[in-house]
């Protein structure tokens, strides 16, 4: 007869508490150095603090981030460590009960969580749902952590590999594009994105902020959506037609190249696609209309995105502020960019750019499905050594 392992709820095997509850500014961290490891739910650094008392730690231990999408981590052991928001729970084992074989428990539970409420969620969401935890003996438990790290070891070996292909298609297209870029011919001219542009504007948030979008309408490109290698639909908002109307100096045209201009993703740049129109942007996305006549828009963004222009926009950016990165419209006007200036070599350009990027995308593909396999398997692989009879519990 298999063995089978009493349920405990989480708080029988390890303590739960909460972070400090006071946001620590960006400002007020230090990045390269101090005495005391930040943990918040997007672990934003390290920085030097004074005594937080029972929020510094210095024992092994699992922390949970409800504002961070529900990620959980297994952390070792630190010196000092202080958690940073409320939404942010750090699980300190009880006695009898082994960190890795509770981590791993509770990483098969919550790969079947649907975390689409965590912005909501409550600590008691989180201990009801990881009440159901099968405790062994320490021996048992230790040969089941012996047994997961054997086979995660392949599979984070694999992982290990293939991460850098999926950085290396990247650079694939990159270098191509620094080396059109670099070999610039006596018909490549100099202007300013004033000179090439008949429009430069961003535009607002409607009033109420995300509680007043709607399920449909008119589309409101925000930053999230704007990416360098295409636009991302996750998340895209909507407004009704009174709100779109107060936004219509910000109406977005077929063909519009977007820049983010504020945020951490500053400088990310694409072109918006037919199927989002009629749209508007808010004021973290500017518009960035092209007279056709000058330059395709194509390839207007593919200069921006290009290594060599994206860090003069960074550096740019940088220069916003200490705590939060920003490119205004006067810096979008004086940005000078240079490009072919016979229309039909820009158009034989962009093909041949698009060649080279279309090939990266499906390479980078073919190894973000290998990665996710390899996520999946994993997940797979703790279901079912806790189904085999752990869930079985008398």
């Amino acid at each position: 007869m298999p063995n089978v392992y009493s349920l405990k709820e989480l708080e029988e095997a390890g303590y739960i508490q909460l972070g400090r509850g006071k946001i620590i500014s960006r400002k007020d961290l230090n990045y390269s150095k101090g005495n005391y490891p930040v943990y918040s739910s997007s672990q934003i650094g390290e920085g030097k603090f004074g005594n937080y008392g029972k929020y510094m730690f210095d024992e092994e231990l699992i922390t949970w981030s409800v504002d961070g999408g529900g990620k959980l981590f297994h952390r070792h052991k630190h010196k000092f460590s202080i958690t940073n928001v409320t939404g942010f729970l750090r699980i300190l084992k009880k006695d009898k009960v082994n960190y890795k074989y509770l981590y791993y428990c509770l990483s098969n539970l919550h790969s079947q969580i649907n975390f689409d409420w965590v912005k909501k969620a409550h600590p008691s969401v989180l201990r009801k749902e990881y009440n159901n935890i099968p405790l062994p003996s320490l021996d048992k438990q230790q040969k089941i952590v012996n047994q997961l790290n054997k086979i995660f070891s392949i599979i984070e070996d694999a992982i290990t590999k293939i991460k850098p292909c999926i950085n290396n298609s990247e650079t694939l297209f990159q270098n191509y594009l620094l080396k059109v870029l670099k070999n610039a011919g006596d018909d490549w001219v100099k202007n300013n994105l004033k000179e090439l542009t008949s429009k430069i504007g961003s535009g607002s948030t409607p009033r109420g902020g995300t509680e007043s979008y709607k399920t449909s309408g008119i589309s409101l490109i925000r930053s999230m959506n704007v990416h360098d290698y295409g636009f991302k639909y996750n998340k895209l908002a909507y407004i009704d037609n009174i709100q779109a109307k107060k936004l219509d100096i910000v109406s977005i045209a077929k063909d519009d190249v977007l820049i983010n201009i504020t945020g951490a993703s500053v400088a990310r740049c694409c072109i918006v696609p037919d199927d989002v129109l009629p749209a508007r942007v808010n004021q973290h996305v500017s518009i960035l209309r092209v007279k056709k006549n000058i330059i395709i828009p194509k390839l207007l963004h593919y200069i921006l995105i290009s290594t060599y222009y994206k860090s003069k926009l960074l550096k740019i950016g940088e220069e916003g502020g200490a705590t939060r990165q920003a490119i205004t419209k006067t810096q979008l006007q004086e940005f000078v960019i240079k490009f072919p200036i016979n229309y039909h070599f820009q158009s034989e350009l962009i093909k041949k750019i698009n060649k080279v990027e279309n090939l990266s995308l499906k390479i980078k593909s073919l190894y973000n499905n290998k990665l996710s396999n390899l996520i999946k398997l994993k997940q797979s692989v703790l279901r079912q050594k806790f189904a085999e009879k752990l869930i079985k519990a008398a």
